[in-house]
């Protein structure tokens, strides 16, 4: 099988992709095929190494004592142990691999793990692969400690600072299927994303501190950890709570050593003495209790997983650069259904799938595209094979014979434009639109546009997280006349975007040094 192999502590640059033999399936174990799993900041601790203190905890002293690293994932069952009977094969199920805590390396970046029984839950259907993955962890340490429904009435005032992340997003909405109001507190680009998952109220974080507006709350779930207590009890309630998650900024804080456990124990410390500190004074779930509510709250509806960004398990390096040094709004998944996908040029005979595949797509489109522009079918046949004689030059994304994915791509002499990209259905968020984009980056020897409708934020969100810049709207209008012909009226209702190469490009022509951020 395909893995991940951390040897030593250190940077992603230490993580390799390896051939190694499938774990041994113990009598209690099951033993399930990796669809998707999911990078999270405990993963990075072990990576990292950091704080030391983790690596007297079971991690490893010198070097890791697993060495395939990841906890949460989703996945098939493939083989069970004698003891087993919660499952069978062919069973979707997803879960964390390890029963203790997460500071150890636990083998989700893999084709294939074995996981305990009693570690898992079915996968419910309402659900992708992708998103059961992402949940786990962040969803126990919701669970964990919003345990208790009888401490959120309908109606008290909930704040979640830090609720665009893994953890934040699916406790704002296990707060609201409790009927609470909900305060979330992330950076600017995260609020619409916020708003649609339920949130009453928002607050950037860029521009206010929620604990100086002199707003009083039942509640306040904490993620990141960046306000002192003595100030975020200025916006608690006398019978208020406060609950700290605790994020290391993954390494920010500069606590390379005990990392935030000072911080938890003092905290401990003062709960004797202030009520806001104190729990909700009943018994904390188990993993196996854990899995089953969180199961019961997607199956559901109740909660609804945040994926940020997929990427093929080879490219796990890059996962957790993304994690790391960008601003992610849910949570980041590698993949290992595209670890045996086949990235080739199309042949004649893929005519009638890629035509396929751009029509049952381009329904996401349906009502973005004006009404004059949209036909049925959207891309005839006839159109397609003329756009192929015309130069556009289709890639494909197939697996098992089965096409996943087209991207067509047409040399325009001093740029390269990106003329369709489009993933089957099925196969949304499984990382194989990324790699498609990534392989036809590769080949392209020039500057690559990519032209989309403004109204089509997935799309634009897409393109933006592989690199993409959108361009000033008098470089589009300039760009849409000389590479595209489209009307007029279109212009307004169009966005272009280019790579780094374009951009450098246009820096280097207009005499300035400055580089795109």
């Amino acid at each position: 099988m395909k893995a991940i192999v951390q040897e030593r502590y250190g940077s992603p640059d230490d993580l390799e992709l390896r051939e190694l033999e499938k774990p041994v399936v113990g009598d209690d174990d099951v033993l399930v095929r990796v669809r998707a799993a999911s990078v999270h900041p405990d993963v990075w601790h072990v990576a990292s190494g950091r704080p030391y203190v983790l690596r007297l905890m079971g991690a490893g002293f010198s070097r890791p004592k697993h060495q395939i690293p990841g906890t949460d994932m989703a996945g098939i069952v493939e083989s069970v142990g004698k003891n087993v009977t919660r499952f069978r094969p062919g069973d979707p199920v997803f879960g964390e691999t390890i029963a203790s805590h997460q500071w150890i390396n636990g083998g989700a970046f893999a084709e294939y793990v074995a996981v305990p029984q009693d570690l898992l839950a079915l996968k419910p259907d309402n659900i992708t692969f992708e998103q059961a993955a992402s949940v786990p962890t962040s969803g126990y340490i919701a669970v964990q400690n919003l345990r208790d429904p009888s401490q959120l009435r309908p109606g008290q005032t909930v704040l979640i600072n830090g609720a665009g992340g893994g953890v934040g997003t699916l406790a704002l909405q296990l707060a609201k299927s409790y009927g609470a109001h909900v305060t979330a507190v992330d950076s600017t680009r995260k609020l619409g994303m916020l708003r649609s998952l339920g949130a009453d109220e928002v607050i950037d974080c860029t521009q206010e501190d929620f604990t100086q507006l002199g707003v009083r709350y039942d509640l306040i779930f904490d993620v990141p950890g960046n306000h002192p207590f003595s100030a975020c009890r200025r916006a608690l309630k006398p019978d208020g709570r406060y609950v700290l998650i605790g994020h290391e900024r993954f390494g920010a804080s500069g606590k390379r050593v005990f990392g935030l456990i000072p911080h938890f124990l003092k905290l401990i410390f003062l709960s004797r003495f202030v009520k806001q500190l104190r729990g909700p004074g009943i018994r904390m779930p188990t993993k196996k209790e854990a899995m089953a509510v969180l199961r019961e709250l997607l199956e559901a509806g109740k909660i609804t997983p945040i994926i940020d960004s997929t990427y093929d398990l080879g490219e796990a390096r890059e996962a957790f650069r993304h994690m790391i040094e960008d601003d992610i709004q849910g949570k980041v998944i590698i993949t290992a259904l595209s670890a045996n996908v086949l990235i080739r040029q199309s042949v004649d005979a893929d005519v009638a799938g890629i035509a396929a595949i751009i029509n049952e797509a381009a329904q996401a489109y349906r009502g973005v595209i004006p009404a004059d522009r949209w036909h049925e079918p959207y891309m005839p046949t006839d159109e397609l094979k003329k756009e192929i004689a015309d130069g556009v030059v289709f890639w494909v994304a197939e697996q098992e014979g089965r096409l996943l994915g087209v991207m067509g791509i047409q040399d325009k002499g001093d740029v390269a434009l990106v003329r369709h990209a489009y993933v089957a259905p099925t196969t949304q968020r499984s990382g194989v639109g990324t790699r498609l984009l990534r392989h036809v980056k590769g080949l392209a020897d020039k500057p690559i546009l990519i032209g989309t409708w403004a109204s089509a934020s997935w799309a634009i969100e897409f393109y933006q997280r592989n690199g993409f810049i959108v361009v000033p709207n008098s470089d589009r209008d300039r760009l849409l006349q000389t590479y595209w012909s489209i009307p007029a009226r279109q212009v307004e209702t169009s966005v272009v975007l280019a790579d780094r190469r374009w951009m450098e490009a246009k820096a280097r022509v207009s005499g300035t040094a400055e580089r795109p951020r």
